[in-house]
């Protein structure tokens, strides 16, 4: 198997990082910004103070096991199949399917989707 399965890298991230290091915030999605509910306009994010990105630790671990989606497991799968594809000369699709990926594309929106389990 070339490439690790989701619930794998999601251990594997949650294992790597310090309670000091920076990761997205999950509140405002990295903007530091929200829209408030009455009226629209923008506010800043209460969590990040509109900085965009939270201290690891601060988190609750509720907060902490939305960072690693399956969204975001879909973009490093797909970033790495492309890079070891262009290394060996072999096309990132084929890579992903005889690892027992589902890659397909998304005529809608142009992209490459993976279906993960």
């Amino acid at each position: 198997m070339l490439f690790i399965g989701y619930h794998a890298w999601k251990e594997k991230q949650q294992a790597i990082i310090t309670d000091d290091d920076l990761v997205e915030c999950p509140a405002c999605s990295g903007v530091g910004e929200l829209a408030c509910k009455c009226c629209g306009s923008d506010r800043l994010c209460n969590l990040c103070d509109g900085e965009g990105r939270v201290c690891w630790g601060s988190l609750l671990k509720s907060q902490q096991a939305k960072l690693f989606t399956p969204e975001q497991y879909r973009r490093v799968l797909l970033d790495e199949a492309i890079a070891y594809g262009n290394w060996t000369r072999t096309d990132p699709i084929e890579l992903l399917i005889n690892d027992g990926f589902a890659p397909w594309q998304d005529l809608e929106r142009k992209e490459i989707q993976i279906n993960i389990n």
